[in-house]
């Protein structure tokens, strides 16, 4: 008697679910591994007063126990802990005052990608060794070259000491997001373009299309119904990944432009030894990742369902 197959989605959500367990436990002990703790900047406590901080928030446990302790929490009460630098605040407070503030900078980063990368990587394909495609690999070169806070200093410089057009920092209005998504978003534009490109050209070439170009279907129709569809599932694995590139890199860019984001907790989070809070925009950061590497997988099945089938 044969086992019933398993939905590949629950099969997906499973390891989810799971890579964030490990992601858990490995964050949580690399930084209690490290050196220091969350009250040595602290200015004169004295010893009473330390050992008192430190059974407010049980560090005065066993690793093991302290754990153990978090792990019931997060599983039973969705409870990542109070911090230990913003005392009084608990981490699920400062991550959903601030995630908005990264979501939507890495939305609109990623919209950004997904409007100039998809079409120039098809213009460049159709194009191939004129001066589209030719400008594109310079184009595509030199975002891909310069780090991202390279490029928002340049960023700053021209359009808003330069030119004034917009501001240097803040987000105090929609204007503030401007240079940010757009430093963040154009190289992955960049690699959304070459990968583009090269599916494309692949794609060209296939039997399938050659077929349909030996009917006389040409132009537009050859490229809507016979050419997009294949060539945007690799585009569509990436974008996965991708997304959680996006997120991460905001980091930096909320850093340089004074977004208050999850980049400034996670950065002080670091510097000042807050296990709970840096374990928690950890954990965030990683649910991203998964969930947006399920949404590709997802519209990979949509376009090809050979991809359901296999899995």
């Amino acid at each position: 008697m044969t086992r019933p197959k398993s939905s590949p989605f629950l099969r997906r959500l499973g390891a989810f679910l799971l890579t964030l367990l490990v992601v858990h436990a490995a964050s949580f002990f690399l930084l209690h591994a490290a050196r220091g703790g969350p009250f040595d900047a602290e200015r004169q406590l004295s010893p009473e007063v330390e050992q008192a901080l430190l059974a407010q928030y049980h560090l005065d446990e066993p690793v093991h126990q302290q754990y153990l302790r978090a792990l019931q929490d997060l599983v039973f009460h969705f409870d990542l802990g109070p911090s230990l630098r913003y005392r009084g605040t608990d981490v699920s407070t400062l991550l959903a005052q601030s995630a908005p503030v990264s979501l939507a900078l890495g939305a609109s980063a990623l919209v950004i990608a997904l409007v100039f990368g998809i079409p120039l990587g098809l213009w460049a394909a159709l194009r191939r060794n004129q001066w589209p495609d030719r400008g594109l690999g310079i184009l595509t070169s030199i975002f891909l070259a310069l780090p991202n806070f390279v490029l928002a200093g340049l960023a700053i410089s021209l359009f808003s000491f330069s030119l004034g057009l917009l501001p240097p920092a803040g987000a105090s209005s929609a204007l503030h997001y401007i240079l940010p998504a757009f430093c963040l978003g154009l190289p992955c534009a960049a690699q959304l373009a070459r990968l583009t490109r090269t599916t494309t050209l692949e794609t060209l070439h296939c039997p399938a299309v050659q077929a349909a170009r030996a009917r006389g279907v040409h132009g537009l129709p050859l490229l809507s119904r016979h050419v997009l569809q294949r060539a945007l599932i690799p585009v569509l694995a990436f974008l996965g990944p991708a997304a959680a590139g996006i997120l991460t890199g905001s980091l930096v860019l909320e850093q340089v432009f004074a977004l208050p984001g999850m980049g400034a907790h996670f950065v002080q989070a670091a510097l000042n030894r807050d296990y709970t809070l840096a374990l928690g925009a950890t954990l965030l950061y990683t649910a991203v990742l998964g969930l947006t590497t399920l949404l590709a997988d997802w519209g990979i099945s949509r376009f090809d369902p050979r991809a359901e089938a296999l899995s």
